[in-house]
């Protein structure tokens, strides 16, 4: 079954060109019009345990938990043995062409987000529901995927300092870690948020689960490191501390821990989607952190 019938059948008629970029995810995201109103398309194929979990805590965290934010309105969906399907109401991307640099004021509606997402109770029946724990994107092991992690850290410079951050793996891990299970986003990047009013809203909630709201924080600064020039990284974790009155030294510390590890033992598996400039952020990036003291 194609796209347009899996739209069809939900009273959806497909743009031109509808096809978006999908999510690592693998999942099929489209575009088009459903009872005059513009409307997105999410399909993804169960072809894989991983991504029928992937499929399940999507459609239950847009469907089934209420939580107590500002969610991407659902219109219609559906879950099969094939596929799950979740059409929403079409939103503007949080960045754009014209605006490809998120405002300070946009930073803040979105650490206020946060912050409210991971200051609710755990919406889960039970919190050892295997469905929400998730353990998100894998580490690289530092000895079989050393290739993979040479792609990265390319120069004698960077490999010395990613072995640093390898023999402080366990305690960065630790420190990262120290912080309360919480109900997470477990994707939260400026890719994963669009706008309703020029409020944030955050899309893509298949690897929502039970962490760390810290890491959330980490994985957002992460990623707008390798995007923009400029990242209000002490901005925005003091606001996120004081909206959560939690000590913004204990704070800075673990989501620098974290950053140390997503980088050293994540973002390697990416850098054949990195531009060059990117990398260079990216270096930059672990040696501030290197010497941000812990």
């Amino acid at each position: 079954m194609t796209p347009a019938d899996v739209a069809h059948r939900h009273g959806v008629v497909l743009d031109d060109h509808p096809l978006l970029p999908g999510s690592m995810s693998g999942s099929t995201v489209v575009t088009g019009v459903r009872d005059g109103q513009a409307v997105v398309v999410k399909i993804t194929v169960h072809d894989s345990d991983e991504a029928t979990g992937r499929a399940r805590r999507e459609f239950a965290a847009l469907t089934g938990l209420a939580l107590p934010i500002p969610m991407p309105r659902v219109l219609a969906g559906e879950v099969t043995a094939e596929h799950t399907v979740v059409v929403m109401r079409a939103h503007r991307p949080a960045l754009t062409e014209e605006h490809p640099v998120p405002s300070l004021p946009l930073w803040t509606s979105l650490v206020d987000l946060l912050a409210r997402l991971h200051a609710t109770p755990m919406p889960l029946d039970s919190p050892a529901d295997s469905l929400w724990r998730y353990q998100g994107w894998s580490e690289l092991d530092p000895v079989n995927d050393r290739p993979a992690l040479d792609l990265l850290w390319s120069t004698p410079q960077t490999r010395s300092q990613l072995q640093r951050v390898l023999d402080h793996r366990d305690g960065l891990e630790v420190l990262a870690s120290a912080a309360e299970e919480e109900f997470v986003h477990g994707d939260c990047h400026w890719g994963n948020v669009v706008t309703d009013n020029g409020d944030p809203l955050l899309v893509d909630w298949q690897s929502a689960g039970i962490g760390r709201g810290t890491d959330d924080l980490a994985f957002l600064l992460t990623r707008a490191a390798a995007d923009l020039d400029v990242v209000p990284r002490t901005t925005v974790i003091a606001d996120y501390a004081a909206r959560r009155g939690l000590d913004p030294a204990e704070v800075e510390a673990r989501v620098t821990a974290r950053q140390l590890l997503v980088l050293a033992l994540q973002y390697p598996a990416f850098v054949s989607y990195l531009h060059p400039r990117a990398v260079e952020r990216l270096h930059t990036l672990f040696v501030q952190l290197r010497h941000r003291p812990r």
